[in-house]
């Protein structure tokens, strides 16, 4: 990790949300990465809410075990469901910090991110962007873990390409951090469908590896893709999605 005291990390950190307080305006982001609700929600909220859900939705994860229990992680998975988010914070018990449009902020459940400590992004928005990465690799140094969804938005049934604009310089700004891959499928029951999240052995990867992005990106899609079991593309989510919903000529 960069060389540095716990105080300066702490210091860099205030900095930051100040600035983002002070970018977003009338946006409240609340602590990203540091939020006290966190546990609250999670506990409070989501755990009970998938209880109640519990004949028809159920969770198992594999290999949990490869996920470090403690100091920086990054973990990137796939994107099947909007369910995705809840169900892996729900089954992996340290705190996930992860990217969410500005928008979300912005709407009814604006205090569901804050709470979640979730970052936000702004998207066509070069500073914006800078921001959320600066506070992405804050939380890494402070400890914490970040969780991406490198395909940008669900396609359920097929493993898109994977962009690395996230991940690979959180990996290069944060030396030595393990890069954690999650497969998330949902397998359907008689009654209602099980949501099953396979974790692959963390990689660990030098600073000149990095050169590759595309490459250690690609060689995670295939990974998610042998995992779960799911056909994969290298087009974009967003054209997949979009080509599904176009209507047949003819």
């Amino acid at each position: 990790m960069p060389d540095g005291t716990d105080a300066d990390d702490v210091r860099r950190y205030e900095e930051l949300v100040a600035q983002g307080t002070q970018h977003f305006g009338d946006v409240k982001i609340g602590r990203p990465g540091r939020s006290r609700w966190y546990p609250w929600i999670v506990g409070g909220l989501i755990r009970v809410f998938l209880f109640v859900i519990r004949p028809w939705q159920r969770i198992r994860i594999v290999d949990e075990h490869h996920i470090p229990r403690t100091g920086p992680v990054v973990l990137v998975s796939n994107h099947e469901s909007f369910m995705d988010p809840i169900v892996v914070v729900a089954k992996i018990w340290r705190p996930l910090t992860a990217y969410a449009k500005v928008e979300h902020f912005r709407g009814r459940f604006g205090w569901f991110y804050r709470g979640m400590g979730q970052i936000p992004l702004e998207r066509g928005s070069d500073g914006s962007t800078d921001w959320s990465h600066a506070v992405g690799v804050s939380v890494l140094r402070l400890g914490g873990a970040v969780c991406i969804y490198p395909e940008a938005t669900r396609v359920p049934g097929i493993v898109c390409r994977y962009f690395g604009r996230l991940v690979v310089p959180l990996l290069e700004d944060c030396p030595g951090t393990p890069l954690v891959p999650l497969a998330v499928t949902y397998d359907k029951r008689r009654f209602g469908r099980v949501a099953v999240i396979r974790v692959g052995e963390p990689r660990h990867h030098a600073a000149a590896d990095l050169a590759r992005g595309d490459e250690i990106m690609r060689e995670l899609r295939l990974w998610t893709s042998e995992a779960s079991g799911l056909p994969t593309t290298g087009e974009p989510a967003r054209d997949v999605k979009r080509r599904r919903t176009e209507p047949a000529v003819g």
